[in-house]
């Protein structure tokens, strides 16, 4: 995967996708699938640059 994480404040997570082919569906199922203990929010750049609330 060649997401970056950019930065982790109050158990939530950034993922800089600007210049990642992720799949976000397959991703959202990772999350859904394997979740992380105290993770409360997954907010994504997406490659058109817009911040987007991803996860939960």
């Amino acid at each position: 995967m060649e997401a970056r994480v950019l930065f982790c404040l109050f158990g939530g997570k950034v993922l800089g996708l600007r210049d990642s082919s992720v799949d976000l569906s397959a991703l959202k199922m990772q999350f859904d699938a394997w979740p992380m203990p105290n993770l409360k929010e997954v907010l994504v750049i997406s490659p058109e640059g817009t911040i987007v609330p991803f996860w939960p």
